[in-house]
């Protein structure tokens, strides 16, 4: 979401209008319409997550939906680029979500065909390829693969964020050689952050809530929910119906709060 002026940070053109055409578009790839194979189309049916950005309060989006915070599900991120955020102009997004019992160091990879990853390509455990469907303008696939972080390292990294590179596991460094022009990594590299995360679910719902709290007191509301890439425009459809019979604010703009994030923590 970019940032504003407002105490909630909102981001996308929903363009409910265009929910026709989306769904179309992604049945065509559920389907493995876009050449590729059926076989692995049918045995790696592609993922997707529903995110819509929220710009009711905090309190109002909790008491109307009868949620619970989740403390197992609360950490801090911190992000890692140049001033210039050189390297999310790359496509990539270095985050750590530091939690009460592990810590993880993600690399995010934009603009993946999750259909055409090859199965055991990414390393198990540590990875996934899936698409995030936000409002109706189109479904991204992205990469992410982690690599768990020891209390020592994580604030090891706090302090030197030059050390990224050395932190980086064998698959995480061999896609970023992938795209030369994120290899090696941009300096000075910065560490970003804190961001303060609470989650929170209602009883017997899948979706979760994040509230996200930045140092600039600007504050993001996100729900989201896991689901095939097929089924996501209903989903996303079903989610927005709920948001409305409860009578809470869908931000205007549903776009990927990813660059909104960083000028954020970057004081813009």
């Amino acid at each position: 979401m970019e940032p504003g002026t407002e105490s909630t940070l909102c981001v996308v053109n929903t363009g409910q209008v265009a929910s026709g055409f989306l769904k179309a578009a992604l049945l065509v790839v559920g389907l493995g319409i876009t050449g590729v194979p059926a076989s692995l189309a049918a045995t790696r049916p592609p993922k997707a997550e529903v995110q819509i950005n929220l710009c009711s309060g905090v309190d109002e989006t909790v008491r109307s939906l009868r949620l619970q915070p989740v403390a197992a599900e609360s950490y801090e991120v911190w992000y890692f680029d140049t001033a210039e955020t050189t390297l999310f102009r790359d496509g990539v997004v270095a985050r750590m979500r530091i939690k009460e019992r592990s810590t993880e160091l993600t690399l995010k990879f934009a603009d993946q065909d999750c259909a055409r990853v090859a199965p055991g390509s990414l390393p198990p455990h540590q990875s996934k390829c899936e698409y995030d469907l936000r409002g109706a303008a189109s479904a991204a696939g992205a990469i992410s693969i982690s690599k768990t972080l020891g209390d020592d390292e994580w604030r090891a990294l706090l302090a030197k964020p030059a050390d990224l590179p050395a932190m980086l596991s064998p698959a995480q460094i061999d896609f970023l050689r992938g795209k030369t022009s994120a290899w090696p990594p941009p300096s000075p590299l910065l560490a970003l952050g804190p961001v303060r995360v609470q989650s929170y679910r209602a009883k017997g719902e899948e979706f979760v809530v994040e509230a996200w709290q930045f140092p600039s007191g600007h504050r993001l509301l996100e729900i989201s929910q896991k689901s095939s890439l097929s089924n996501a425009p209903d989903l996303n459809d079903d989610l927005q119906a709920r948001l409305t019979r409860h009578r809470l604010a869908i931000c205007p703009d549903q776009g990927s709060p990813a660059g909104a994030k960083l000028r954020d923590l970057l004081g813009r």
